[in-house]
Protein backbone atom coordinates (compact mmCIF):
# COMPACT_ATOMS: atom_id res chain seq x y z
CA UNK A 1 0.00 0.00 0.00
CA UNK A 2 1.06 3.74 -0.65
CA UNK A 3 1.66 5.62 2.32
CA UNK A 4 -0.64 8.35 1.89
CA UNK A 5 0.62 11.95 2.84
CA UNK A 6 0.27 12.89 6.45
CA UNK A 7 0.98 9.23 8.14
CA UNK A 8 3.90 8.81 9.85
CA UNK A 9 6.20 6.52 7.71
CA UNK A 10 8.46 4.30 9.15
CA UNK A 11 12.23 5.13 9.16
CA UNK A 12 13.07 4.45 6.26
CA UNK A 13 16.78 2.83 4.25
CA UNK A 14 18.58 5.49 2.67
CA UNK A 15 21.82 5.40 0.80
CA UNK A 16 23.95 7.11 -1.66
CA UNK A 17 25.60 6.24 -4.76
CA UNK A 18 27.98 7.35 -7.11
CA UNK A 19 27.81 5.90 -11.00
CA UNK A 20 29.90 6.47 -14.08
CA UNK A 21 27.98 8.50 -16.64
CA UNK A 22 28.30 5.70 -19.07
CA UNK A 23 25.95 3.35 -20.77
CA UNK A 24 26.47 0.92 -17.76
CA UNK A 25 26.49 3.11 -15.29
CA UNK A 26 29.04 1.19 -13.38
CA UNK A 27 29.41 2.17 -9.50
CA UNK A 28 32.24 3.73 -7.97
CA UNK A 29 30.95 4.00 -4.43
CA UNK A 30 28.17 3.48 -1.95
CA UNK A 31 27.69 4.33 1.39
CA UNK A 32 27.35 1.59 4.05
CA UNK A 33 23.70 2.52 3.80
CA UNK A 34 23.11 0.20 0.93
CA UNK A 35 23.36 -3.08 3.18
CA UNK A 36 19.96 -2.36 5.42
CA UNK A 37 18.40 -0.53 1.60
CA UNK A 38 18.96 -3.62 -0.62
CA UNK A 39 21.39 -5.66 1.10
CA UNK A 40 24.17 -5.90 -0.72
CA UNK A 41 27.74 -4.53 0.47
CA UNK A 42 29.38 -1.28 -0.56
CA UNK A 43 32.43 -3.32 -1.38
CA UNK A 44 30.46 -5.75 -4.08
CA UNK A 45 29.16 -3.45 -5.68
CA UNK A 46 32.57 -0.61 -6.12
CA UNK A 47 34.50 -3.89 -7.26
CA UNK A 48 31.58 -4.93 -10.00
CA UNK A 49 31.01 -8.26 -8.20
CA UNK A 50 27.69 -7.52 -7.78
CA UNK A 51 25.62 -5.19 -10.06
CA UNK A 52 22.50 -2.80 -8.84
CA UNK A 53 20.20 -3.68 -11.68
CA UNK A 54 16.64 -2.22 -12.62
CA UNK A 55 13.61 -4.00 -12.23
CA UNK A 56 11.00 -1.48 -14.59
CA UNK A 57 10.55 -2.87 -18.11
CA UNK A 58 12.13 0.29 -19.42
CA UNK A 59 15.73 -1.23 -17.87
CA UNK A 60 19.11 0.43 -17.04
CA UNK A 61 19.81 1.43 -20.74
CA UNK A 62 16.68 3.92 -20.36
CA UNK A 63 17.65 4.86 -17.19
CA UNK A 64 21.44 6.25 -18.49
CA UNK A 65 20.14 7.71 -21.43
CA UNK A 66 19.66 10.56 -18.96
CA UNK A 67 23.05 10.83 -17.65
CA UNK A 68 24.99 9.79 -21.01
CA UNK A 69 27.39 12.07 -22.94
CA UNK A 70 25.32 12.82 -26.05
CA UNK A 71 28.72 13.15 -29.08
CA UNK A 72 25.90 14.23 -31.56
CA UNK A 73 25.12 17.27 -29.68
CA UNK A 74 25.03 20.82 -30.95
CA UNK A 75 28.55 22.05 -28.64
CA UNK A 76 26.68 25.94 -29.31
CA UNK A 77 24.21 25.02 -27.53
CA UNK A 78 25.12 23.61 -23.91
CA UNK A 79 23.06 23.13 -20.38
CA UNK A 80 26.54 22.21 -18.37
CA UNK A 81 26.11 25.31 -16.48
CA UNK A 82 22.98 24.04 -14.89
CA UNK A 83 22.51 22.40 -11.79
CA UNK A 84 21.12 18.93 -13.29
CA UNK A 85 19.95 17.59 -10.38
CA UNK A 86 16.68 15.21 -11.61
CA UNK A 87 14.21 13.03 -9.32
CA UNK A 88 12.90 9.88 -10.15
CA UNK A 89 10.79 6.37 -8.90
CA UNK A 90 12.50 3.11 -10.26
CA UNK A 91 12.40 -0.07 -8.88
CA UNK A 92 15.58 -1.87 -7.99
CA UNK A 93 16.12 -5.72 -7.39
CA UNK A 94 17.57 -6.04 -3.81
CA UNK A 95 20.55 -9.15 -3.82
CA UNK A 96 17.36 -11.66 -3.78
CA UNK A 97 16.51 -10.27 -6.94
CA UNK A 98 13.45 -8.42 -5.50
CA UNK A 99 12.22 -5.62 -6.95
CA UNK A 100 12.16 -2.17 -4.20
CA UNK A 101 10.61 0.90 -4.93
CA UNK A 102 13.17 4.24 -4.82
CA UNK A 103 13.21 7.45 -4.96
CA UNK A 104 16.41 8.44 -6.65
CA UNK A 105 17.63 11.94 -6.87
CA UNK A 106 20.43 12.04 -9.10
CA UNK A 107 23.24 15.05 -9.80
CA UNK A 108 24.44 15.21 -12.56
CA UNK A 109 28.35 15.82 -13.10
CA UNK A 110 30.69 16.30 -15.75
CA UNK A 111 32.17 13.02 -15.49
CA UNK A 112 29.60 11.04 -13.32
CA UNK A 113 26.03 10.92 -11.22
CA UNK A 114 25.76 10.91 -7.42
CA UNK A 115 22.47 9.74 -6.17
CA UNK A 116 20.65 9.68 -2.94
CA UNK A 117 18.31 6.43 -2.73
CA UNK A 118 14.94 5.78 -0.20
CA UNK A 119 13.49 3.11 -0.50
CA UNK A 120 9.62 1.68 -0.15
CA UNK A 121 10.21 -1.93 0.25
CA UNK A 122 6.24 -1.98 1.41
CA UNK A 123 4.86 -0.25 -2.53
CA UNK A 124 3.98 -3.64 -4.73
CA UNK A 125 6.01 -4.34 -7.78
CA UNK A 126 4.45 -2.53 -11.20
CA UNK A 127 6.41 -2.81 -13.64
CA UNK A 128 6.66 0.84 -16.00
CA UNK A 129 7.44 0.46 -19.76
CA UNK A 130 8.91 4.05 -19.78
CA UNK A 131 10.88 5.89 -17.06
CA UNK A 132 9.36 9.24 -15.51
CA UNK A 133 12.14 11.98 -14.55
CA UNK A 134 11.54 14.87 -12.68
CA UNK A 135 14.07 17.85 -13.07
CA UNK A 136 14.55 19.88 -10.10
CA UNK A 137 16.09 22.66 -11.95
CA UNK A 138 13.88 22.81 -15.56
CA UNK A 139 13.18 26.27 -15.28
CA UNK A 140 17.07 27.25 -14.97
CA UNK A 141 17.96 24.76 -18.34
CA UNK A 142 14.98 26.91 -20.07
CA UNK A 143 17.26 30.08 -18.92
CA UNK A 144 20.36 28.82 -20.00
CA UNK A 145 18.50 27.88 -22.95
CA UNK A 146 17.04 31.33 -23.47
CA UNK A 147 20.45 33.03 -22.99
CA UNK A 148 21.77 30.63 -25.79
CA UNK A 149 19.55 31.88 -28.24
CA UNK A 150 20.40 35.14 -27.27
CA UNK A 151 23.87 34.61 -27.62
CA UNK A 152 23.94 33.48 -30.72
CA UNK A 153 21.45 36.18 -31.81
CA UNK A 154 24.07 38.51 -30.37
CA UNK A 155 26.76 37.16 -32.12
CA UNK A 156 25.48 37.05 -35.28
CA UNK A 157 24.44 40.90 -34.68
CA UNK A 158 28.55 41.63 -33.98
CA UNK A 159 27.34 42.24 -29.80
CA UNK A 160 29.84 40.08 -28.97
CA UNK A 161 28.88 39.81 -25.39
CA UNK A 162 27.55 42.96 -24.46
CA UNK A 163 25.04 43.60 -22.17
CA UNK A 164 22.52 45.32 -24.09
CA UNK A 165 18.82 47.14 -23.13
CA UNK A 166 17.25 43.70 -23.45
CA UNK A 167 18.49 41.86 -20.42
CA UNK A 168 17.54 38.86 -21.75
CA UNK A 169 20.35 39.14 -24.35
CA UNK A 170 23.35 39.43 -22.07
CA UNK A 171 25.91 36.79 -22.97
CA UNK A 172 27.59 34.57 -20.52
CA UNK A 173 31.25 34.59 -21.67
CA UNK A 174 32.26 32.03 -18.89
CA UNK A 175 30.76 28.64 -17.22
CA UNK A 176 30.64 28.84 -13.63
CA UNK A 177 32.61 26.46 -11.64
CA UNK A 178 30.78 23.54 -10.26
CA UNK A 179 31.93 20.94 -7.94
CA UNK A 180 30.47 17.74 -6.59
CA UNK A 181 30.96 15.98 -2.66
CA UNK A 182 29.96 13.31 -0.96
CA UNK A 183 30.48 13.45 2.69
CA UNK A 184 30.05 10.76 5.17
CA UNK A 185 29.41 11.30 8.41
CA UNK A 186 32.42 10.46 11.31
CA UNK A 187 32.14 7.38 13.01
CA UNK A 188 33.32 8.86 16.56
CA UNK A 189 31.56 12.19 18.41
CA UNK A 190 34.55 14.51 18.53
CA UNK A 191 37.17 15.23 15.78
CA UNK A 192 40.13 17.09 17.06
CA UNK A 193 40.25 20.93 16.05
CA UNK A 194 43.16 22.48 14.23
CA UNK A 195 45.23 24.86 17.23
CA UNK A 196 42.80 27.72 16.60
CA UNK A 197 40.33 25.95 17.82
CA UNK A 198 37.81 27.65 15.12
CA UNK A 199 37.16 24.23 12.97
CA UNK A 200 34.36 22.18 14.34
CA UNK A 201 33.59 18.93 13.61
CA UNK A 202 32.13 17.97 10.40
CA UNK A 203 31.51 15.40 7.77
CA UNK A 204 34.70 14.21 5.86
CA UNK A 205 35.01 14.60 2.35
CA UNK A 206 34.59 11.05 0.78
CA UNK A 207 34.51 11.68 -2.81
CA UNK A 208 34.93 14.80 -4.71
CA UNK A 209 34.99 15.50 -8.56
CA UNK A 210 38.38 16.73 -10.41
CA UNK A 211 36.62 20.48 -11.09
CA UNK A 212 37.47 21.48 -7.44
CA UNK A 213 40.55 22.45 -8.52
CA UNK A 214 38.99 25.26 -10.77
CA UNK A 215 36.81 26.13 -7.68
CA UNK A 216 40.01 26.08 -5.03
CA UNK A 217 43.85 25.72 -4.90
CA UNK A 218 43.55 22.11 -3.92
CA UNK A 219 42.92 18.64 -6.21
CA UNK A 220 41.30 15.91 -4.97
CA UNK A 221 44.17 14.11 -3.12
CA UNK A 222 44.79 17.45 -1.00
CA UNK A 223 41.23 17.03 0.66
CA UNK A 224 40.49 13.39 0.63
CA UNK A 225 39.08 12.39 4.39
CA UNK A 226 39.34 16.02 5.23
CA UNK A 227 36.69 17.35 7.43
CA UNK A 228 34.70 19.18 5.17
CA UNK A 229 34.37 22.58 7.39
CA UNK A 230 38.35 23.10 6.79
CA UNK A 231 37.12 24.05 3.45
CA UNK A 232 34.84 26.81 5.33
CA UNK A 233 35.28 30.42 5.66
CA UNK A 234 35.52 31.56 9.23
CA UNK A 235 33.06 33.60 8.63
CA UNK A 236 30.76 31.16 7.46
CA UNK A 237 31.21 27.70 9.42
CA UNK A 238 28.48 28.31 11.81
CA UNK A 239 26.40 28.97 8.62
CA UNK A 240 27.33 25.82 6.45
CA UNK A 241 26.74 23.92 10.21
CA UNK A 242 23.28 25.36 10.46
CA UNK A 243 22.81 24.44 6.84
CA UNK A 244 23.86 20.34 7.14
CA UNK A 245 21.19 20.11 10.23
CA UNK A 246 18.60 21.41 7.88
CA UNK A 247 19.53 18.68 5.70
CA UNK A 248 19.38 16.02 8.09
CA UNK A 249 15.82 17.21 8.98
CA UNK A 250 14.70 17.28 5.58
CA UNK A 251 13.40 14.56 2.76
CA UNK A 252 14.42 16.91 -0.63
CA UNK A 253 16.60 19.09 -1.97
CA UNK A 254 17.83 21.93 0.20
CA UNK A 255 19.69 25.37 -1.10
CA UNK A 256 22.42 27.71 0.35
CA UNK A 257 25.04 30.21 -0.02
CA UNK A 258 28.22 30.00 1.01
CA UNK A 259 32.03 30.50 1.21
CA UNK A 260 35.29 28.61 0.95
CA UNK A 261 38.58 29.51 1.47
CA UNK A 262 40.27 30.02 -1.70
CA UNK A 263 43.54 28.55 -0.13
CA UNK A 264 42.37 26.59 2.35
CA UNK A 265 44.89 25.42 4.99
CA UNK A 266 44.87 21.33 4.97
CA UNK A 267 47.84 20.73 2.84
CA UNK A 268 50.76 19.66 5.60
CA UNK A 269 53.86 21.72 4.78
CA UNK A 270 52.04 24.61 2.45
CA UNK A 271 52.74 28.36 3.11
CA UNK A 272 49.91 28.89 5.38
CA UNK A 273 48.22 32.07 3.91
CA UNK A 274 46.52 34.53 6.74
CA UNK A 275 42.97 34.70 6.49
CA UNK A 276 42.92 38.39 5.99
CA UNK A 277 44.77 37.90 3.09
CA UNK A 278 43.13 34.94 1.92
CA UNK A 279 40.38 35.64 -0.82
CA UNK A 280 37.25 33.75 -0.38
CA UNK A 281 34.58 31.91 -3.08
CA UNK A 282 31.36 32.22 -3.15
CA UNK A 283 29.10 29.63 -4.02
CA UNK A 284 25.63 28.45 -4.44
CA UNK A 285 24.96 24.87 -3.01
CA UNK A 286 22.52 22.50 -3.80
CA UNK A 287 22.14 19.30 -1.21
CA UNK A 288 20.42 15.82 0.26
CA UNK A 289 21.36 14.50 2.92
CA UNK A 290 20.52 10.51 3.88
CA UNK A 291 21.66 8.79 7.46
CA UNK A 292 25.06 7.72 6.91
CA UNK A 293 26.41 10.74 4.22
CA UNK A 294 25.38 13.95 2.42
CA UNK A 295 25.73 14.91 -0.90
CA UNK A 296 25.88 18.55 -2.35
CA UNK A 297 26.51 20.14 -5.47
CA UNK A 298 27.98 23.93 -5.75
CA UNK A 299 28.30 26.32 -8.36
CA UNK A 300 30.84 28.47 -7.95
CA UNK A 301 29.46 32.33 -8.21
CA UNK A 302 32.29 34.82 -7.05
CA UNK A 303 35.63 35.09 -5.56
CA UNK A 304 35.82 38.06 -2.66
CA UNK A 305 38.12 39.33 -0.40
CA UNK A 306 37.97 38.71 3.15
CA UNK A 307 35.39 40.41 4.43
CA UNK A 308 36.20 42.89 7.30
CA UNK A 309 36.27 42.52 11.52
CA UNK A 310 34.25 43.09 14.29
CA UNK A 311 35.45 45.04 17.20
CA UNK A 312 35.87 41.63 18.79
CA UNK A 313 38.12 40.76 15.72
CA UNK A 314 35.43 38.14 14.35
CA UNK A 315 35.33 38.80 10.45
CA UNK A 316 31.65 40.02 9.59
CA UNK A 317 29.73 37.45 7.08
CA UNK A 318 28.36 39.47 4.34
CA UNK A 319 24.89 39.07 3.03
CA UNK A 320 24.08 36.13 1.36
CA UNK A 321 22.50 37.08 -2.13
CA UNK A 322 24.58 40.46 -2.44
CA UNK A 323 24.81 39.45 -5.79
CA UNK A 324 26.68 41.94 -8.59
CA UNK A 325 25.41 40.06 -11.73
CA UNK A 326 22.10 41.68 -12.34
CA UNK A 327 21.52 38.56 -15.34
CA UNK A 328 22.11 36.08 -12.46
CA UNK A 329 19.52 34.24 -11.56
CA UNK A 330 20.12 32.46 -8.18
CA UNK A 331 19.12 28.80 -7.70
CA UNK A 332 16.80 29.43 -4.57
CA UNK A 333 14.74 31.93 -6.62
CA UNK A 334 14.18 28.91 -9.88
CA UNK A 335 14.22 26.04 -8.38
CA UNK A 336 11.60 24.07 -6.25
CA UNK A 337 12.43 20.43 -5.10
CA UNK A 338 9.25 20.52 -2.95
CA UNK A 339 7.24 17.41 -4.86
CA UNK A 340 3.92 19.14 -3.86
CA UNK A 341 4.73 22.17 -6.34
CA UNK A 342 6.03 20.50 -8.91
CA UNK A 343 4.64 19.23 -11.98
CA UNK A 344 5.04 15.46 -11.30
CA UNK A 345 1.43 13.47 -11.10
CA UNK A 346 -0.68 13.76 -8.78
CA UNK A 347 0.67 10.23 -6.73
CA UNK A 348 3.94 12.45 -6.38
CA UNK A 349 3.63 13.95 -2.76
CA UNK A 350 2.08 10.38 -1.52
CA UNK A 351 5.91 9.05 -1.44
CA UNK A 352 7.36 10.32 1.39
Amino acid sequence: MIPLEGDEPAKRATFIGLHERTPMASILYCSSGVRPALGYTPASLASQEKRLTVADTFGLQQYSRIFTHNDDEDEDVSFDDEASIFTMYIYLNDHNEHPVLCRVTSFKTDTCVLAVVTTFPEVPFVSRPEIEVEILDRKMAQEDASRQEAAKTAVKKGRSGRRSRDRSTFVVKNKRAKVAFVLEHPHVTTIETEETGRRPNSSVIAFATGSISSLLDVDTSDVAQIPFLKLIAPEDILHVSRYFERLSDATDVQFETFRFMQRPQIIAGDIAVADENNSRVLVEALGAAVEDGVVLLVRKVRVEPAPTRDTLGNFVRPRDHDFDDADFMSLADIISSDPGTSDAGDGWSELR
